[in-house]
């Protein structure tokens, strides 16, 4: 910015405006082809009510996001070993382990997918993340369909 302010003879406002408007370009045209809409579903699930703004980069809030989903599943999975429920059966405890097992796969491949991200496609994803979680909870569900709509359309251009 302080190339604006010092070369091009422009005002603060002028040079913000400027960096903003080359900042959007980059958002607007990041490829997010590799995303899939349950990584989108649960990347909004894991932000919903997180102070988006405390980060300057995108990649840090995802990865420290699904860091922690993978920790409280790690901790839920040992807090649960050997605890007896009612009508607990050993089918329906692995059938429960294995839901978690994909969950868990999941996760993993999403963090995965997030760390090969530039952080332009990082702070890309977030906006549509915060466009995504700006709308009221009972509309959350639609909103998430509608913004991956838009995105993967917009990386098919």
């Amino acid at each position: 910015m302080d190339h604006f302010l010092q070369k091009k003879h422009v005002n603060h406002e002028q040079a913000l405006n400027a960096v903003a408007n080359r900042f959007a370009v980059l958002i607007v045209e990041a490829d997010l082809a590799a995303i899939r809409l349950d990584h989108f579903r649960t990347l909004c699930q894991l932000l919903d009510g997180s102070d988006t703004l405390a980060y300057v980069s995108g990649k840090a809030l995802f990865a420290s996001a699904i860091q922690n989903a993978l920790n409280e599943q790690h901790d839920f999975r040992e807090e649960i070993v050997g605890v007896k429920f009612a009508n607990d059966t050993p089918e329906n405890r692995a059938a429960f382990m294995a839901k978690l097992d994909v969950e868990r796969e999941h996760l993993e491949e999403l963090i995965t997918l997030v760390r090969m991200f530039s952080e332009t496609q990082a702070l890309a994803l977030l906006e549509r993340v915060e466009e995504v979680l700006s709308t009221s909870d009972e509309l959350l569900e639609h909103k998430c369909n509608t913004v991956f709509k838009k995105m993967q359309t917009r990386s098919q251009l």
